[in-house]
């Protein structure tokens, strides 16, 4: 029998989060300029190996992903591989979740909004901005769509105003990589 613990957060970098009464996570939308500008790193890259591992006290598993850069929008990585830190994960029968948090395959080819905290239980990794607003799966797409970019937020409930940016839904990568870009072009002019 799998045990299965949901995990509860308090940490101030994740002020925005809550669970409601349907078990969504409820957290604030995150624009496009929103995720470029608290993103330290925006890759593109392929998931090569998720391992889970408990805290240093047994109290809270967390998820070890290594991701193989093909491209960086923003940033500096020093590797060619990264590695980002997630809550939760399963360890023998014990699983541990944080509802609305992205999840990984391995092969996977993923665009990624990162950013660095220092806070428990990230001590210094990387973690995915915005929960799975962050974390864009890339597709091959259908007719001139060379590879298009998804993403799954089933389980946030997102709170404010949502312009007409891109929430869920394909969209060509290229388009997508281009929107970033300007985005970028005007953070720097900021």
């Amino acid at each position: 029998m799998k045990v299965k613990f949901l995990a509860f957060i308090t940490t101030a970098s994740l002020a925005f989060l809550n669970q409601d009464a349907t078990g969504l996570t409820t957290m604030k939308y995150l624009s496009l300029g929103q995720l470029t500008e608290e993103s330290s790193m925006i890759i593109i890259g392929k998931v090569e190996s998720a391992e889970c591992q408990w805290n240093s006290d047994y109290t809270m598993i967390t998820t070890l992903v290594k991701v193989a850069l093909s491209d960086v929008l923003k940033g500096a990585p020093t590797e060619s591989v990264i590695t980002i830190k997630l809550i939760g994960g399963s360890i023998g029968n014990i699983e541990t979740v944080l509802i609305g948090s992205p999840t990984f395959r391995i092969g996977e080819e993923t665009l990624l909004f990162l950013r660095a905290v220092n806070e428990e239980p990230f001590n210094g990794f990387l973690t995915v901005t915005g929960l799975a607003q962050g974390k864009f799966e890339i597709q091959n797409g259908t007719g001139t769509a060379a590879k298009v970019v998804t993403r799954d937020i089933s389980g946030i409930h997102l709170m404010g105003n949502r312009p007409n940016d891109f929430v869920n839904g394909r969209l060509s990568l290229d388009v997508f990589v281009k929107l970033i870009r300007e985005q970028l072009e005007r953070e720097t002019k900021k």
